[in-house]
């Protein structure tokens, strides 16, 4: 996407869902403000099981994670959440501040930081190469499953 430009919705296309989980109501409202009239579907959790929930429920291309890592259950939620299949791309949310920030990001495999208060491009930025990830990799997974399937069904089909 060119600096600058928006996912704007066009008639017919589908939205893209966005998980903002977070305790603090204030992230979910500046994602929601600045993903309003974009492709962006975004579904909001206050607790790390309102999150997983909220994954599990519907596809979702992208989770941005502004929960303390530092504390177990939103750790467990990404550490959970990365070894669900086609997972989301986790955006890490915080203050620049935070210690240990790139460390924790890395040891969760999420995809990127996302720096708090919440810049406009940089939301949108971030969540669009997010999302691009995301397709690219279950474009991948896809395609390298419909072997093994075959194959599957081709030996069920001799076994009997």
């Amino acid at each position: 996407m060119e600096p600058g430009a928006h996912a704007t919705v066009h008639a017919g296309e589908p939205s893209v869902r966005v998980v903002s989980a977070s305790p603090e109501g204030s992230d979910h409202a500046s994602l929601r403000s600045i993903l309003h009239g974009l492709r962006w579907h975004l579904a909001e959790a206050s607790s790390p099981e309102d999150a997983r929930r909220a994954v599990i429920d519907a596809e979702t291309p992208v989770l941005v994670l502004a929960g303390d890592v530092s504390c177990s259950e939103w750790r467990a939620l990404a550490v959970d959440i990365c070894h669900a299949p086609n997972p989301p791309k986790i955006v890490l949310a915080a203050h620049p501040a935070a210690e240990n920030l790139w460390a924790e990001a890395l040891d969760l495999d999420c995809f990127d930081v996302l720096a708090k208060p919440y810049a406009t491009e940089e939301v949108i930025r971030l969540i669009h190469l997010a999302w691009n990830r995301w397709l690219s990799e279950r474009k991948y997974r896809d395609t390298n499953q419909r072997p093994a399937r075959a194959a599957l069904r081709t030996m069920a089909g001799t076994a009997q």
